[in-house]
């Protein structure tokens, strides 16, 4: 497949897709034009240019992906006094309406 790449000392420092129809070393808005194979090494900022062939960086290592944060057992109490309160309202709500005769 052909991408389109912008490199800054044989850095990648960003890529996508290129049109098959494009030519290989063809150079258009800033990117030149490449035929790779696999993209998964293509990561900016951790890949190089050497002899014509992406090399991702060897000490290259993958982000973590977020910790999702439990809420504390404080958080979780101060939420469902909330939500109660919330439903109590509406419940004196819905009982006002009920007692007037209903909706006007």
């Amino acid at each position: 497949m052909k991408i389109n790449a912008k490199l800054e000392d044989n850095l990648l420092i960003g890529w996508g897709y290129a049109s098959n129809d494009r030519a290989v070393g063809e150079e258009h808005n800033g990117l030149t034009v490449y035929k790779v194979d696999d993209t998964s090494q293509l990561i900016g900022g951790h890949t190089h240019l050497i002899d014509g062939v992406f090399v991702l960086d060897s000490d290259y290592q993958e982000p973590e992906p977020p910790q999702q944060q439990e809420p504390s057992p404080a958080e979780q109490l101060t939420t469902l006094k909330q939500q109660n309160d919330e439903l109590q309202s509406a419940l004196l709500e819905l009982s006002d309406v009920v007692l007037s005769g209903g909706l006007s």
